[in-house]
């Protein structure tokens, strides 16, 4: 009897020791909250119709899923973040109606199964893939094949059915790899090996966007993911001629940006880059026109230059904007003044800006932003000018920027109504500096999306 008792005691201590070693469902590994964020944010902009209809909204919320799958390479849901990252970029091919950003949505979903080839949302978003591909793009044959893939790659996948429906939509059978073999899976679960439900990613059946990932973490940029080099770049000066610009302190900025954009210019083809100026003497040229000269010369950027001013003289600091909606009064009143000789209405504007913010270059336009103001910023203080103001990248409705179908910013040079930056504009040394430094950023954005053709 105590043999048989120490013999229980021992199997009960073995079965508890291995409860002990067996994770429990309570146990599994939460989501991020940068993931859960990024999905809020996306549920959110579903159903906002005005912000939706922004190109920047989406590729932000693109974005946010891209970090949250780098920041958590342990996290066992990974591939959902890559998932919803294609959706939202689906849902701006759907909004935009543009090839480009349909094909930027199907390699995004092929770059699911391509890092996580085991993972019960792999065979989801080869489907999307082929729906993107026909719906978007009207391409058959592509998505015929995508259909073919998943039924070679995943016969017991619970897309298999619905691809079956699409292929004979599309007058294709697609028939599973594994019929008329045993499905010795049947009734058990279907998720693959290693992979938990929670790869289902909550189910969101949405519609397609880049080029190229390769198996790495793919970069933000779209401009990189596509292979866009930079060659040819127009400079704006500007005002001009009967539209002398803002004038204070003895600053007249159609003067200030005309010179500014030739000591930029200089840089630029000292480093082998093919420059070109809106405007290169004291003449009036129409904000639509600046933009139609960068197109017709197949500009790969745009950049405008001006000064600024405000109706308080403390305010001052450097100020780099892309093309976007904003709320801010302050840049609300620039872009007014910046627009004042357009002969548009506040409502023609707001429908205009909508519609080309979802073919404008914001992203690219937002990143070649930020590398200006921050080598000008590191160009001043490394030039021993000390207390420059940092006002920052921000989003503005500049017609010139709408004008313009290449990333395109506008550079705020400095307040003349701030009585010391003004004698700092006025000074040619810092001009020098502040020109060398607008050219170091576009060249460094420039570098960071490949060499030049």
């Amino acid at each position: 009897m105590r043999q048989n008792a120490g013999l229980w005691a021992a199997i009960s201590a073995l079965v508890l020791a291995c409860a002990l070693l067996l994770p429990h469902p309570s146990f599994a590994a939460a989501d991020p909250d940068q993931y859960l964020k990024a999905k809020a944010a996306y549920e959110d902009l579903l159903k906002d119709k005005k912000r939706s209809a922004m190109r920047d909204n989406w590729e932000k919320i693109h974005d946010e899923f891209q970090k949250a799958y780098r920041a958590n390479p342990k996290w066992p849901n990974r591939p959902a973040a890559l998932f919803h990252a294609a959706k939202a970029l689906e849902q701006l091919a759907v909004r935009s109606g543009g090839g480009q950003d349909a094909r930027k949505a199907i390699q995004a979903y092929l770059d699911l199964p391509a890092r996580h080839k085991s993972s019960a949302l792999a065979d989801d978003a080869l489907y999307r893939a082929a729906e993107v591909y026909w719906s978007r793009l009207g391409d058959k044959r592509s998505a015929v094949k995508m259909l073919e893939r998943l039924a070679s790659e995943y016969p017991q996948g619970d897309f298999m059915e619905k691809a079956a429906v699409l292929g004979r939509n599309l007058g294709a059978d697609i028939k599973s790899a594994a019929k008329g073999v045993k499905d010795e899976g049947k009734g058990k679960s279907d998720v693959r090996p290693g992979k938990t439900r929670q790869d289902t990613a909550g189910g969101g059946k949405l519609l397609g966007p880049a080029k190229g990932y390769n198996g790495v973490n793919p970069p933000i940029n779209v401009a990189e993911q596509f292979g866009l080099k930079v060659k040819t770049i127009v400079l704006d000066a500007g005002h001009g001629g009967n539209d002398p610009g803002t004038q204070n302190n003895g600053i007249v900025e159609k003067i200030v940006t005309l010179d500014m954009v030739k000591r930029t210019a200089a840089y630029l083809r000292k480093a082998g880059y093919t420059v070109l100026l809106t405007r290169e003497n004291d003449k009036y040229i129409s904000l639509p026109e600046r933009g139609r000269f960068a197109g017709r010369h197949k500009a790969d950027l745009f950049v405008s230059l001006h000064v600024n001013a405000n109706s308080k003289p403390n305010i001052n600091g450097l100020e780099t904007y892309y093309l976007n909606f904003t709320e801010n009064r302050g840049i609300i009143d620039l872009a007014a003044r910046e627009n004042a000789l357009l002969d548009k209405s506040l409502g023609q504007m707001n429908k205009i800006l909508t519609e080309m913010l979802l073919t404008a270059k914001v992203q690219e336009s937002r990143q070649l932003a930020k590398s200006i103001q921050n080598a000008m910023l590191a160009g001043l203080k490394k030039a021993g000018f000390k207390n420059v103001g940092n006002g920052g990248v921000k989003g503005a409705p500049f017609y010139v920027l709408i004008a313009s179908s290449m990333p395109a910013v506008l550079v705020e040079i400095g307040y003349c109504t701030n009585q010391n930056e003004a004698k700092r504009v006025a000074d040619a040394n810092y001009r020098e500096v502040l020109a060398a430094s607008v050219a170091s950023g576009i060249a460094d954005y420039a570098k960071a999306i490949g060499p030049r053709k």
